[in-house]
């Protein structure tokens, strides 16, 4: 059986990190699923660096807006 051929490539990772580390951002860890690369920041809370903009707001928000 051949080998399946990747979706990505190693030099795709280092630019990502290469961009990064220029815009003074540090780097906790890289994940790789399928073409997928996500790049987990350093002293970033994971839980709300994947909450949308619209999440924040209306948890600020919500008891401004109860009743309405």
């Amino acid at each position: 059986m051949s080998k399946k051929p990747s979706n990505f490539r190693q030099t795709d990772v280092k630019r990502g990190l290469n961009a990064l580390k220029t815009a003074g951002v540090a780097v906790k860890r890289v994940e790789i699923e399928g073409s997928k690369i996500t790049y987990i920041l350093d002293g970033a809370d994971e839980a709300s660096a994947e909450t949308e903009p619209l999440d924040k707001w209306m948890a600020a928000h919500a008891d401004a807006t109860e009743g309405h």
